[in-house]
């Protein structure tokens, strides 16, 4: 469907679109987020694993959130760096 496109999960393991479907339709798909200079830096893990740390770290710069995964096109777009 996306040839040419690799898809890799924020912890960088390259991974197919059908895997993504499959954990998107299990529940699964998460997207996590990170504070990054000026902006919130988002990858999708496939783990279902919720955390939030906002407000447990010393500093912002280490906390990390995450949130299950509200469309296939919300993975793409995560995947792919366009969210």
């Amino acid at each position: 469907m996306h040839a040419g496109i690799p898809l890799l999960l924020k912890d960088g393991t390259e991974v197919s679109w059908e895997q993504v479907i499959a954990a998107f339709n299990a529940g699964t798909a998460v997207v996590a987020h990170q504070r990054a200079e000026n902006h919130t830096a988002s990858g999708l893990m496939l783990d279902g694993v919720l955390l939030d740390t906002r407000g447990q770290c010393h500093s912002m710069w280490e906390e990390v959130w995450t949130a299950k995964a509200k469309s296939l096109q919300q993975c793409f777009l995560v995947l792919t760096g366009k969210y």
